[in-house]
């Protein structure tokens, strides 16, 4: 059983892991494009069902399930839904999204919020924003740290020293989705 777990790992899934790297390029242009473009509703559709021969993120979903692009696909389907104002598939797609990047993560949980916001559930749009804060609360606090114990090069300690409330209910200027 460990040989047919080496096997499979060597043989199926790191192949079918570059593989899915390679697909994952021509939607993300096509992102990226649409992101940049003032026209964006047609690059986001290719983005999702991909042009030129090339897999999008819907595409890649579906047949690279398990692997970081797939992962990563389903982020990027989610925001090109919200860019649409597909509310309902964005968080479908964005709720389907895991990784160890916290940033990646909290930019997902608050989209997710941003999402519902604008479907009418206040309710469910203050959960994920307040869970995305506390994603990002951790990796803040730790820097905050970090600062509070360095010196200046010239050995001097630094003259001011970030607060942060950490009460994860007091928060100012969380940006909302606009459409």
């Amino acid at each position: 059983s460990v040989l047919s777990y080496l096997g499979y790992k060597t043989y199926i899934y790191e192949p079918k892991k570059l593989e899915a790297v390679g697909e994952l390029s021509q939607a993300q242009y096509y992102f990226e494009l649409a992101v940049n473009s003032q026209n964006p509703d047609s690059l986001y559709l290719r983005a999702l069902n991909g042009g030129e021969g090339k897999f999008g993120f819907l595409d890649i979903i579906e047949n690279y399930e398990g692997t970081p692009a797939g992962m990563l696909a389903n982020y990027s389907a989610g925001m090109s839904y919200l860019n649409l104002k597909d509310y309902v598939n964005a968080i479908d797609y964005l709720d389907k999204f895991k990784s160890d990047d916290v940033m990646l993560s909290a930019l997902a949980k608050g989209a997710i919020g941003d999402a519902f916001a604008q479907i009418g559930q206040p309710e469910e749009a203050y959960d994920y924003y307040v869970a995305a804060f506390e994603a990002i609360f951790v990796v803040v606090t730790e820097f905050v740290a970090r600062v509070s114990a360095s010196t200046i090069p010239s050995g001097r300690p630094p003259t001011e020293t970030p607060v942060i409330d950490p009460d994860p209910l007091i928060v100012t200027g969380i940006r909302f989705f606009t459409p």
